[in-house]
């Protein structure tokens, strides 16, 4: 009998995917790539600085495609990627939905048959959430009960959103530099149930947390070693590419451990390579978190230990969320079942 591919919508992941379940998805991959059970390529990406690409949507500022292989699952998960200014978002749903799509397509190797056609930013996003989380149920210290975010656009109310399912997140310190840092404070304390305030300076929130997620664009640092108290971990979220920087070289001489998602972070990183560049990092030193996570290297050895988690973001990530997707959606009998292209997605 002939497979049939199902192609899931964003509601269908919405309706039937909970975060807990990325987060599994997430950690379970990192765990695979560390005992070599899993492998990728890295995202090949276009961009332009500036300007949008042509024939794009509006605000449109790259595109991209990954490619993985996951052992355990036997499945070939080929992503490709839009990314976008987040002006260019409507605002109808939590998280809000990007103008145009990603698409994610699961490939049974053995027959080549596509099981699924995925398209939802909300499972990017999800994505990247969870990945924080991972990051922190391994090197946060247990007892970590206040979290602190520096940039509250959509990947850093992810990261407070999903922190909690990890850590007893109690109460949060949020700062972006921009007004609506008391609307995300009550946005994100009526979600929550917690106390959250809105600070006025980086250091403010740094000095402050337990947990600390940097979620920016900037390509200088934006904190100082200096702020970092001892027992504190970081998830830097938002420098993933040669020309962001969040996290000064002082900070990274301070972190007792640093762990990245990449085995070209040392040289692609830009916060990474600059450290090893001044002598504050060796690359011998770096650990990946699926060395972590599949307990081949440990994580955090003591309270008093400052981490850090450079979380770059791989395909292998939304190669695993991509097959929980369809697991959970088929159990939950969404999605449609086509033996041909369809315009599904266009309706």
């Amino acid at each position: 009998m002939r497979k049939l591919t199902l192609l899931i919508r964003d509601e269908d992941v919405r309706e039937s995917v909970k975060p807990e379940d990325v987060i599994e998805a997430v950690e379970n991959v990192y765990r695979q790539h560390g005992l070599g059970k899993a492998q990728d390529t890295p995202r090949r990406e276009v961009r332009m600085k500036g300007k949008d690409l042509p024939h794009m949507s509006a605000g449109t500022t790259s595109v991209g495609q990954g490619l993985s292989y996951l052992g355990e699952q036997n499945r070939v998960v080929i992503s490709h990627f839009f990314y976008f200014r987040e002006e260019q978002i409507t605002a109808k749903t939590f998280p809000p939905v990007m103008i145009t799509p990603h698409l994610i397509h699961v490939i049974d190797p053995d027959e080549g048959k596509t099981l699924a056609i995925i398209q939802s930013p909300y499972a990017e996003w999800m994505r990247t959430s969870a990945a924080g989380a991972v990051g922190a149920k391994y090197l946060a210290r247990k007892s970590s009960a206040v979290a602190g975010i520096v940039g509250t656009g959509l990947h850093g109310k992810g990261q407070l959103l999903f922190l909690p399912k990890v850590r007893n997140i109690s109460k949060a310190f949020v700062h972006s530099g921009r007004r609506k840092d008391v609307e995300c404070a009550l946005e994100m304390s009526n979600r929550l149930g917690i106390d959250i305030v809105p600070s006025d300076t980086v250091e403010d929130v740094v000095r402050n947390s337990d947990i600390l997620v940097t979620s920016t664009r900037v390509t200088q640092p934006i904190m100082q070693g200096e702020w970092v108290k001892n027992g504190t971990h970081i998830n830097s979220i938002g420098a993933d590419d040669p020309h962001k920087i969040e996290l000064d070289t002082a900070t990274l001489r301070k972190a007792s451990r640093v762990i990245v998602d990449s085995e070209r972070a040392p040289n692609w990183i830009g916060q990474i390579v600059l450290a090893i560049k001044q002598g504050a990092l060796k690359p011998e030193d770096i650990d990946s978190i699926g060395q972590v996570v599949a307990g081949l290297k440990p994580g955090r050895k003591d309270d008093d230990e400052i981490t850090v988690f450079s979380c770059e973001g791989t395909n292998m990530q939304t190669a695993g969320v991509a097959v929980k997707i369809f697991k959970k959606v088929k159990e939950a009998g969404l999605g449609i079942e086509t033996s041909t292209l369809s315009t599904y997605f266009l309706l």
